[in-house]
């Protein structure tokens, strides 16, 4: 291909780079020329291999031929093999020729014209025959879909297989969506959090918490070797779940956060005008609080450990304690009043003890206080030397512990039943 002076061309430089240039003059060997993107001036003898008509930098792997006459469709570069006929456009006249040699890297396409003339030509001068009608472009590749969930309960030998329903959460009524709900145990379970199943010692993760009735099942998600599941869903009792550290990939970890933050602003706006579940959300938060509290408390030291519960709601809060404002500012439940119990309903199992090996750390007395608004707690402990039983009669040894034991001072006690 020959170029005149003045011509604008792309050259090879020093450094193996196509870079812009302006053709100053004819040299014996090749073209003497100008690098216009250079600071300085730049000129240097290339070799005729080295020089071609300018070729855009965004042409690589994309439409670069002229459209075919009979469908008129691109043709793709990536169609041209090596034989293919093809039209070339040489000094604006274009001649049938077979492609020899392409070159993606400098986009150029070597061609043979009849007999045996070769040349060099850039792929923008290459069109298909009119005569051969253009391949249809390869359809594209569907991405393989992701079989659809199949939900699976967990039995109580936790087999997952299909068919094997035993228990089903309706959901029905009010179709709430659930945050965080706390287990018979005093467990906070939370979406997008990993637990263990016990018996079992299965790793899952919380997709979501269904309610049937007055139980709480947890749809979850299998945890293998720190990588989620997500084909296989177990739907399992909140009851059965125990709190797993298990270190997630940075991927199932953002998955966890986006479900978290979803999961929380549902349970929020699905509960804005419905009294029964604030209702339900204030109580589960004041059962979070106190059954961490009341931990610290029986793992202290001290006698006695006070708390804020926050802001008080004056409709949930005063039934749940059995509190009048009006009448009296405070409230105690202990076991000179024999009314320790009620708190089970809101706090769960053998809340009010600890095993400590040779003795146990017990709850005295709660006092809860009603002030400016703001409901606070003190819980008042003691130590029982000796194992406890392990049913619902361990609160009769320890009331003969109580009435044997000079240090628990009952005087204010005394003074509210008065």
């Amino acid at each position: 291909m020959e170029f005149r002076v003045g011509d604008s061309v792309q050259a090879i430089d020093e450094l193996g780079r196509w870079e812009p240039a302006r053709v100053l003059e004819l040299c014996e060997g090749g073209y003497s020329v100008h690098f216009t993107n250079w600071a300085k001036i730049y000129d240097c003898v290339v070799k005729p291999e080295n020089i071609r008509k300018p070729v855009s930098q965004f042409h690589h792997a994309v439409d670069v031929a002229s459209k075919s006459r009979k469908r008129g469709k691109r043709v793709k570069f990536s169609q041209l093999c090596e034989g293919d006929v093809v039209v070339a456009s040489v000094d604006g006249i274009k001649v049938d020729a077979t492609v020899v040699v392409f070159d993606r890297f400098k986009q150029e396409v070597t061609v043979r014209f009849g007999e045996g003339t070769l040349n060099t030509i850039p792929v923008s001068d290459v069109s298909k025959q009119e005569s051969v009608a253009c391949q249809p472009s390869s359809p594209k590749q569907r991405r393989k879909q992701k079989p659809k969930q199949r939900t699976h309960v967990a039995t109580p030998s936790l087999t997952v297989e299909e068919g094997s329903v035993t228990e089903t959460p309706d959901n029905t009524g009010t179709g709430h969506k659930y945050f965080q709900v706390m287990n018979d145990f005093g467990i906070d379970v939370t979406c997008g959090e990993c637990y263990r199943i016990e018996p079992g010692n299965i790793s899952v993760f919380i997709k979501k918490i269904k309610k049937s009735g007055a139980t709480f099942f947890a749809d979850c998600a299998m945890v293998t070797s720190t990588k989620l599941d997500r084909d296989v869903s177990i739907l399992v009792p909140v009851s059965r779940l125990v709190k797993d550290d298990v270190a997630l990939s940075r991927a199932d970890k953002t998955y966890a956060n986006k479900l978290k933050r979803a999961a929380f602003w549902g349970s929020i706006q699905s509960g804005k005008d419905d009294g029964q579940i604030r209702s339900e959300q204030r109580t589960q938060q004041l059962a979070l609080l106190v059954r961490k509290e009341v931990k610290l408390a029986l793992a202290s030291k001290t006698s006695h450990r006070t708390f804020s519960l926050g802001v008080s709601d004056l409709v949930v809060d005063m039934e749940v304690f059995q509190m009048d404002p009006f009448v009296h500012s405070r409230v105690s439940f202990s076991y000179l009043k024999g009314n320790l119990s009620h708190l089970d309903g809101i706090l769960g199992y053998r809340w009010d003890i600890l095993d400590r090996g040779a003795n146990v750390s017990y709850v005295t007395r709660v006092v809860v206080a009603f002030s400016k608004g703001v409901l606070s707690m003190r819980v008042y402990t003691s130590i029982c030397n000796g194992p406890v039983p392990n049913d619902n009669s361990y609160r009769f040894v320890l009331a003969d512990n109580i009435s044997q034991s000079d240090s628990i001072d009952h005087r204010d006690e005394v003074e509210e039943l008065v």
